[in-house]
C-alpha cells in the first residue's frame, strides 16, 4: 500500500482537488446562478415603415409594418441598432422593397421620420439597420421603446 501511495501520489492529489471543487460548486451553486431577470413594461414607441412618394408636399403609403411586427431589436455597434421583423412581415418587406426600387422607404417612430434611405435592392432578411450619432443611453432607450419592455 505504501508503494502504491508513493508511486501514485499525483493522481490521488488530482482526485482530492477535483472532489473539493465539486463540493464547493454544489454548496455555492445558488450564489453562482443568475436569478431570472424581471421584465418591466414601458410605453412602446409607434414604429412604422412607409413608402415615401414625395417629400414636398410629404406623401407616403403605409405598408402595415408596425411596432407589433418587431421580432427583436439589437444594438450592433455604438452607432447602429438593428430591427428584425417577424416572418410574415419579413415577406411583406421583401415584396414592397422589390416593387419600389428607387423610391425611399421611411422609418417612422412616433410619427416622426427618422430615416428615409433609397431602396436600391430587395430586402429579404427582414432586418432594418438604423444608424445615427447615438449615445449608449439613446441606443438603450430606443431599443426599450421599440420593444416596449426591458429587463431589470
Amino acid at each position: 500500500m505504501k508503494n502504491f501511495l508513493k508511486n501514485n501520489w499525483n493522481i490521488i492529489l488530482i482526485f482530492v482537488i477535483a472532489f473539493i471543487c465539486i463540493i464547493f460548486l454544489i454548496t455555492n451553486s445558488q450564489k453562482i446562478l443568475v436569478k431570472n431577470p424581471q421584465k418591466v413594461m414601458v410605453e412602446q414607441a409607434k414604429f412604422e415603415i412607409r413608402i415615401v412618394n414625395s417629400i414636398k408636399p410629404f406623401n407616403s403609403i403605409e405598408t402595415g409594418i408596425t411596432s407589433k411586427n418587431i421580432k427583436s431589436v439589437d444594438i450592433i455597434s455604438s452607432t447602429e441598432i438593428q430591427i428584425t421583423l417577424d416572418e410574415e412581415n419579413r415577406r411583406i418587406l421583401q415584396k414592397i422593397t422589390s416593387e419600389n426600387i428607387g423610391k425611399q422607404i421611411g422609418i417612422f417612430i412616433d410619427d416622426t421620420i427618422i430615416s428615409a434611405p433609397t431602396i436600391t435592392e430587395e430586402i429579404s432578411s427582414g432586418q432594418l439597420t438604423i444608424s445615427d450619432n447615438f449615445t449608449d443611453t439613446k441606443l438603450e432607450n430606443l431599443k426599450t421603446r421599440l420593444l416596449g419592455y426591458y429587463y431589470k
